[in-house]
């Protein structure tokens, strides 16, 4: 999974690429990407059904990693970006 972070009027619009079998995806963020993930890392958003994310908080330094899950509730997790 390919995962992209624009700034724009703002705001951070994250997009990923679809993996094949996801039926939702879930949004982390972290201040460094050195954290410890999932357990260090914050939930923005769960059950996102499409392919971008939008966060409005963009003054603070966050790197972003999202999740896709399957149906069997398998995880594959997308590399970060600040």
């Amino acid at each position: 999974m390919r995962i992209a972070a624009t700034i724009s009027n703002n705001e951070i619009l994250i997009q990923w690429s679809v993996v094949s079998g996801a039926i939702y995806y879930k949004v982390y963020s972290a201040s460094s990407p050195d954290t410890v993930f999932p357990d260090n890392w914050t939930l923005e958003a769960d059950n996102i059904v499409g392919l971008n994310w939008t966060d409005a908080s963009i003054f603070s330094n966050k790197f972003y990693r999202v999740v896709a899950v399957d149906s069997e509730s398998r995880i594959h997790v997308s590399a970060d970006e600040k």
